[in-house]
């Protein structure tokens, strides 16, 4: 009950209510859908025949340590039971004085595929997982915890994607089972790779399959990482992987069982400060300098980057109010506590029109677009989105905006809802804990609104502006669509937080646009979400 309390009134009764809401979807609902969805066993057996053209041995490396029997069973079984059939087991006994866990292993061993090798101690996760690695020999290496459970079509799903040679990291969606694997809950439905998400939660973690390749120049696990290891091994191999794919399945189930991070996310408080050391040497090794802070929810982060230099900071406004044009201003310099700006006002019925008018009259070397009655909130939010906009690879960078009652106005924007584009987490209170906390956190999206955003002006310039056609939301998808195909990323950051006053008129509900040639799949939100009826929920 005290953590009940607690909780209420650290997000307040509507915060509470929209988490209530908003965080993950009906356990009901979902152990119905996924029960519905999960591989038939008539696909199965069409699987069985299928012969790849490229049949990669897979070796699945699992450390074990006092696993109750019922559950090696179950998760030998869950391997022995797979569609493809190029596999091995790898496990790694870091118990050594468990005599019936010895007894089992001896027995399974009898197949030729499954390997166990006993330590003499208690060796530490990553040790007891690298002593498995030792009896692999497979062309990848999937990691599975000793007291979970894989899906039958598992490593087909993951042979099927590596016929794509280039593809050396492959990670998958995952969900949450009860103790006796009758009740799935919590799923994850992920967004493909998102590097600044990845720098914010190991939202990849399982199932994760890595080319052994890759594995090798990445390095084994490292012992004093022991809690967050997983998440080290995934940065270093990210920093090195040439493709990472993931794929939009469930196809690995966390158990739930007493004191673990499944079941109890304070019960391993060690995790997360192993997660924070490895996310520092990630950037030491990415030589970004930067400090890694906690945020609100554990086991998530907040990356502080450092400004590079003191650039000059040109603010484009358009179409303010004269009250609105002094109030702007004197927001963003207090706000920033840096007089190195400049401030251009333009106004035009086309709102990009506007934009790239200013955008022509600007000398700095960073442009800040605002548009109207749009104010900062929060101390850092200048300073946030300017020092991320500086980091290599960085194309725009935008803020949560919130409407006068506090509740989000944009937290990013996902194409294809409703053959459009819709807006994320829109309408949910600004300290409710959303799906995935993606609206707590940065992360990568196709699109952000128009309505505040930073980028470089030679990256402005490099893309031609705006594309001007319609003024409609189709041109901002169009205009961040150029800066994606640069290679750049569109970023968005949580912790720069902006009010905005502008209404939406109907003039601006009422603009047609055509939508026929937009892609519809949206990297950053997972296929398996709605479209139709509310974003980051079930159909």
């Amino acid at each position: 009950m005290g953590k009940i309390i607690d909780f209420i009134k650290d997000k307040g009764i509507r915060g509470t209510w929209d988490t209530v809401k908003f965080h993950y979807h009906s356990d009901i609902k979902y152990n119905y859908w996924f029960k519905k969805h999960r591989v038939t066993e008539k696909e199965l057996l069409r699987q069985k025949n299928v012969k790849f053209k490229y049949e990669p041995k897979i070796s699945i490396i699992v450390p074990a340590f006092y696993t109750e029997i019922t559950m090696i069973e179950e998760l030998i079984d869950s391997v022995k039971n797979q569609s493809y059939s190029n596999w091995e087991l790898c496990i790694s006994i870091g118990s050594p004085e468990d005599r019936k866990l010895i007894e089992i292993l001896s027995q399974y061993s009898n197949c030729d595929k499954i390997k166990y090798i006993i330590s003499e101690r208690n060796l530490g996760i990553s040790d007891n997982t690298n002593c498995a690695l030792k009896l692999a020999s497979g062309d990848y290496i999937a990691l599975l915890d000793h007291d979970d459970v894989i899906e039958p079509n598992a490593l087909y799903e993951i042979a099927n994607a590596v016929q794509d040679k280039t593809i050396d990291m492959i990670y998958t969606d995952e969900d949450k089972v009860n103790y006796k694997l009758t009740r799935y809950v919590s799923p994850y439905f992920k967004p493909d790779f998102s590097i600044d998400l990845l720098r914010s939660q190991n939202y990849i973690t399982h199932l994760l399959v890595i080319k052994n390749e890759l594995l090798q120049k990445a390095g084994s696990l490292l012992p004093e990482m022991d809690g967050a290891q997983d998440y080290d091994l995934i940065l270093r191999c990210a920093e090195y992987a040439n493709k990472i794919k993931h794929i939009p399945k469930v196809l690995y189930h966390w158990r739930i069982i007493e004191g673990s991070t499944a079941g109890n996310a304070e019960s391993k408080m060690y995790c997360y400060e192993a997660g924070k050391r490895a996310l520092e040497n990630h950037l030491d090794r990415c030589n970004i300098e930067a400090e890694v802070c906690y945020a609100k929810l554990l086991g998530r982060y907040h990356i502080k980057y450092k400004l590079l230099g003191k650039p000059l900071l040109s603010v484009v406004v358009a179409n303010a109010t004269l009250k609105d044009k002094r109030r702007i201003k004197e927001a963003i310099v207090s706000t920033d506590g840096n007089t190195n700006i400049e401030f251009i006002f333009v106004s035009d019925d086309d709102l990009y029109k506007a934009y790239n008018n200013g955008a022509r009259q600007t000398k700095g070397k960073i442009i800040l677009f605002v548009l109207g009655a749009c104010f900062p909130i929060e101390k850092n939010s200048i300073y946030e989105l300017l020092s991320l906009s500086m980091q290599e690879e960085v194309g725009i960078v935008a803020p949560k905006i919130l409407y006068r009652d506090n509740k989000i106005k944009h937290a990013g924007m996902i194409l294809g809802f409703k053959n459009k584009v819709g807006y994320a987490f829109r309408g949910c209170d600004r300290r409710a804990t959303t799906y995935m906390n993606r609206a707590e956190q940065n992360g990568n999206y196709s699109v952000v609104s128009p309505e505040v955003f930073i980028i470089s002006k030679e990256v402005f310039d490099n893309v031609g502006g705006y594309d001007i056609k319609n003024d409609c939301e189709l041109t901002q998808v169009l205009f961040c669509d150029k800066i994606i195909k640069k290679g750049l990323r569109i970023v968005y950051n949580a912790f720069s937080e902006w009010r905005s006053e502008n209404i939406e008129t109907e003039k601006n509900k009422s603009r047609v646009c055509d939508w026929s040639n937009i892609n519809k799949k949206d990297p950053y939100y997972n296929e398996n979400l709605s479209l139709h009826k509310r974003l980051f929920e079930l159909e």
